[in-house]
């Protein structure tokens, strides 16, 4: 494997991990307890840690920690939310950059316009989805 592909393959194991431990992605909170299963490290499977190896159903081990659909939903909009913020503030600017060095031309500055417009309305659709998943969650418990 190329080093970008490693480093995307923890990157993303962060994101779907995250919170799920209880402590830091990796659960590993508790400095030099790595074979130890206390509070905070990984392996507890204690109350309020779901998808902790034991809390689905099944034996075999969920490094993900997602045991139905809206946890994967939740975690798939999580980390495009994360992708997506910078990606939104540099569009943004950019269409403020083209409307500014416009000099007057309707048409950069409709480019620029529709550049922000279009921007906020994809990041505006990702906000939805999360709340849409939080919803549906609610009304599944």
């Amino acid at each position: 494997m190329s080093l970008v592909s490693i480093t995307m393959l923890n990157f993303f194991k962060r994101i779907f991990t995250q919170g799920r431990t209880g402590g830091g992605g990796y659960g590993q909170t508790a400095p030099g307890n790595y074979g130890q299963t206390g509070p905070g490290v990984y392996g507890r499977t204690g109350p309020g840690v779901r998808g902790a190896s034991g809390d689905c159903p099944g034996d075999l081990p969920n490094p993900f920690g997602i045991c139905d659909l809206t946890d994967l939903a939740q975690k798939i909009i999580n980390a495009l939310l994360i992708i997506a913020a910078p990606i939104v503030t540099i569009m943004v600017l950019w269409g403020a950059f083209l409307i500014i060095t416009s000099a007057g031309d309707p048409k950069k500055i409709g480019a620029g316009r529709s550049t922000i417009v279009w921007a906020i309305v994809g990041f505006g659709i990702l906000l939805l989805g999360q709340g849409i998943v939080s919803i549906i969650e609610s009304l599944l418990k």
